[in-house]
């Protein structure tokens, strides 16, 4: 089966979480035998452009990060170090478009070119007509845009991007594949609240994704040493609880090293102030982690939090336990879904809870071995296979 993934321009330059998925989505795809490609719409005033994405294997196994950058020591020159960055211009600050090349396809796609095709994300919103292809289905990654605005926290045009592009899967895709059943539920509530009629929705069970599950034979969990480490994935947004983990650390007793990763998408002050009032032993910051990195350092840390107030899965949760490192989350229904024993989810607003667990984590022996095993059994890289096999059969079945 012929399969094209339709992003938008800038498609491997954000979206981290659904790149993740996607990538993970189009590489098992391909080990089931599937020719895979990604498509690039990009509309102009005056018609459709389209292009085919190649992105070099090396930057998909990386999780689309070229190379990591990072900073440590203590706080204050975590802030140093960060201030000093601020005015210094590399050469490698601008990179030749992360390498990718782009091939034109004209303004229109070709009729028998593709079987299938499946929509990135709901944000693809000013495409106006069905992609050529036997078989389309809309991804929903979460709606929590939506929800933020109807509850009167946000009023974000990107919810209103998430509506026009669900209005868009309703009248065009034949399906729609959720990233768990929490968004499938907030997917059609939301269309119920909005007057659509939503085509057959389906779950993708959870999955270690691509760029850790390549990982996993290279980082030997097991013998790596645990250090008093605490990871905390995408700290630097207001959604992932960074109001709260400044209360959790000013509570916490034992040495910690705090490992943060993720770009800031809070305001700057915000984050200089986090910093500034740590009262850690050691703070390290990675801006960029590739997936390598990132599996190393899940294999070194006693723990990962992930204290989020709404989640359209959790990715952070699936990688760090296949390695082996517990998460102490937020206990959000869909995040419980996917907490194995020895990870635990608690009330966000529990700052001694919090502290209390990473106490307990970095002092008491812990079976890392046990967990990494755990998920590495049930959050299997051929999760995929049954609604990939299912779509195939859907589009032979059409010709």
């Amino acid at each position: 089966m012929r399969i094209a993934m339709v992003c938008e321009p800038g498609f491997f330059q954000k979206h981290v979480g659904v790149r993740a998925l996607v990538s993970t989505l189009m590489e098992q795809a391909k080990v089931l035998g599937h020719s895979v490609s990604y498509v690039i719409n990009e509309p102009t005033h005056l018609q459709d452009r389209w292009f085919l994405a190649v992105p070099q294997q090396s930057l998909v196994d990386g999780n689309f990060v070229d190379r990591t950058e990072s900073v440590s020591g203590v706080p204050d020159e975590v802030l140093l170090r960060y201030q000093n960055d601020l005015f210094e211009v590399k050469q490698e600050d601008f990179p030749p478009d992360l390498r990718v090349a782009y091939y034109a396809l004209g303004s229109g796609i070709a009729e028998d070119m593709f079987d299938m095709a499946i929509y990135s994300g709901p944000w693809l919103q000013r495409l106006q007509q069905r992609f050529p292809a036997k078989r389309v289905i809309g991804l929903v990654h979460d709606a929590i845009p939506n929800s933020y605005l109807l509850n009167g926290k946000a009023t974000d045009d990107f919810a209103y991007q998430h509506l026009v592009g669900f209005r868009f899967y309703t009248d065009h895709c034949d399906e729609v594949w959720t990233n768990s059943a929490f968004t499938q539920s907030a997917f059609e509530a939301l269309c119920t609240i909005s007057g659509f009629s939503p085509p057959p929705v389906h779950v993708l069970p959870p999955m270690i994704p691509h760029h850790i599950a390549r990982q996993l034979v290279s980082t030997d969990a097991d013998r790596t040493v645990r250090e008093n480490i605490v990871v905390a994935v995408g700290l630097f947004d207001p959604r992932k609880g960074l109001a709260e983990a400044s209360k959790i650390f000013d509570l916490v007793t034992a040495p910690v090293h705090l490992v943060i990763c993720g770009a800031i998408r809070c305001h700057e002050p915000d984050m200089r102030d986090f910093i500034a009032g740590l009262k850690v032993e050691r703070v390290t910051w990675y801006r960029s982690i590739r997936s390598e990195d990132l599996a190393a350092l899940y294999a070194r840390a006693r723990c990962a939090i992930f204290n989020s107030d709404a989640e359209g899965l959790g990715l952070p949760v699936l990688e760090a336990q296949a390695l082996g490192c517990p998460v102490i989350a937020s206990d959000l229904p869909v995040l419980q879904d996917i907490l194995l024993p020895g990870s635990i989810g608690l009330p966000r607003d529990r700052a001694a809870d919090f502290a209390a667990r990473i106490d307990a984590m970095l002092s008491i022996p812990f079976d890392h071995e046990d967990l990494a095993a755990r998920a590495q059994a049930r959050f299997v890289p051929d999760a995929y296979g049954m609604l990939l096999d299912r779509a195939d059969m859907d589009v032979v079945t059409a010709s």
